[in-house]
């Protein structure tokens, strides 16, 4: 935010009275009227504010208590922290084996030397698209982001791609990631929320998801070589060599031998210190521990008489705890590793799915879906166009964890009018990958890459971002063929 700003906060609270306002108009209820001003409060705030939207979040949970349309107990009840539990056990997984550079390694292993030109771009997307999967979406981008400027080089300190052949080579690499992030309930925190939320398993995402995520991503491929054809040039021009690996190391990403991280002693002095990084071996056993019992938890507690939510919510505590005694006995204290986590946004996501809850407890989700419901019926192709256009037009200009945690509780009343939903619940989560492409501030990966790149909205979408229009319009159509057509769910 820079600076305390005060008009920014008048405007908010402005806003958010008026909303309060006209909801008091046009609402059955004055509790209905609270708690749609309360969704305000969040979305406004996140417009307002961006990545410092917590407070207004906060302000907007703190209106409806004192309102008194729920109690505090209620409201920590309708939080999900369950799905709260479940993003902290999983990405303190990720960020250990990230910052021990276990990624880089296995990216390092994965790309050949002296690949170049259409092969070596398309190869450095596909693993952005897998690394979303198996890493998530910010860790990814940055591994991609760092390893593709490495690659590309410098000559006496100039790099050698000029400022819009480096930002469509952002946005290509960004899109990929995120198009990916659907492929596994691990890719991003929205991912995670449906999985929870709907009670989808690993498994369901490998059947339901990668059909329509590959052909997605073979659809953006062949637009952007299209529409781009210099991009694929400027590829022709570098090869991958052992340099590049070395100069990636320089560029701040965590080294190959060892990683550091800042203690403080009992004087409150911060110093950086050097250990050794944990043997390639257990790095290894820890990864695919977590990789196949994130696929296999939720079949083998089924077996075992476990719901669900139960057996991924024991595998996640299992691993989690598994992670902290291995990264504190590589000398990476459980306080130092904790602190990576991104806090804010879990608590932003906290805050926002318990205002979803008062919207459901106050009948504003019920009276939204039996409207809807009323007008489209039973049409589960129209159904899914119109998540699809809301989910994007949010996700695009606020944030996808908005867009998820106001249509998941649409999602789930049309279930029980007797809508089969499956298709819906991928519609979003797909809708919230893909069309956050369109904007430098769609996702987190966007606004991470792009704090770097420095484009504007405006160069972000002459530099590919329209192209997440097409490419969701591919995704939606494949998944409606692939899950009601195919599948007949």
């Amino acid at each position: 935010m820079g600076i305390f700003q005060p008009r920014k906060i008048v405007l908010w609270a402005v806003l958010t009275a008026a909303i309060w306002f006209l909801g008091g108009l046009i609402l059955p209820s004055p509790q209905m009227a609270v708690a749609l001003a309360s969704l305000g409060a969040a979305i406004i705030g996140t417009i307002l504010f961006g990545e410092e939207r917590l407070p207004f979040a906060a302000g907007a949970v703190i209106l409806v208590l004192a309102a008194q349309v729920v109690t505090f107990d209620e409201f920590v009840e309708g939080a999900e922290w369950a799905l709260f539990i479940k993003l902290v056990a999983l990405l303190t997984w990720v960020e250990f084996l990230y910052s021990s550079g276990y990624f880089e390694m296995l990216i390092e292993r994965l790309l050949p030397k002296g690949l170049k030109g259409t092969r070596l771009l398309v190869l450095i997307l596909s693993i952005a698209f897998v690394s979303a999967a198996l890493i998530d979406e910010v860790n990814s981008i940055v591994i991609i982001y760092f390893l593709t400027r490495a690659i590309i080089g410098y000559v006496n300190g100039t790099f050698l791609m000029n400022d819009q052949e480096w930002g469509q080579a952002t946005v290509s690499l960004v899109s990929s990631t995120n198009i990916g992030s659907q492929l596994l309930p691990l890719g991003n925190p929205v991912g995670i929320a449906v999985a929870s939320i709907a009670g989808f398993t690993a498994i369901d995402f490998i059947q339901f998801t990668w059909v329509p995520a590959v052909l997605t991503l073979v659809g953006y491929i062949a637009l952007k070589r299209l529409f781009y054809p210099a991009l694929v040039r400027d590829f022709g021009k570098i090869e991958v060599s052992q340099a590049d690996f070395d100069e990636l190391e320089q560029m701040g990403t965590p080294a190959q031998g060892e990683y550091e991280i800042v203690e403080v002693n009992t004087d409150q002095e911060a110093r950086v210190v050097s250990h050794p990084k944990p043997p390639t071996a257990i790095l290894h056993t820890l990864f695919i521990f977590g990789v196949v019992g994130l696929v296999g938890s939720q079949p083998l507690g089924t077996a075992l008489g476990l719901d669900a939510s139960s057996s991924l919510g024991l595998f996640g505590i299992l691993l989690w705890s598994i992670t902290l005694h291995v990264a504190s006995s590589y000398s990476r204290h459980n306080e130092g590793l904790l602190k990576q986590l991104p806090w804010s946004a879990l608590l932003f996501i906290v805050f926002l799915f318990a205002i979803a809850h008062v919207l459901e407890a106050t009948g504003i989700t019920e009276l939204v879906a039996t409207s809807l419901f009323d007008v489209i019926g039973t049409n589960v192709l129209v159904w899914v166009l119109v998540i699809a256009l809301i989910g994007g037009i949010v996700t695009a200009i606020m944030d996808n964890v908005i867009a998820i945690a106001v249509i998941s509780g649409i999602i789930i009343q049309l279930e029980t009018l007797g809508l089969p939903v499956t298709v819906l619940w991928f519609t979003l989560l797909a809708t919230g990958v893909v069309a956050a492409n369109s904007t430098p501030i769609g996702s987190a990966a966007n606004i991470i890459a792009n704090a770097r790149a420095k484009l504007s909205w405006s160069q972000w979408w002459r530099y590919g971002g329209w192209l997440a229009l097409p490419a969701t319009v591919i995704n939606i159509v494949v998944l409606y063929v692939w899950i009601v057509v195919i599948l007949g769910r």
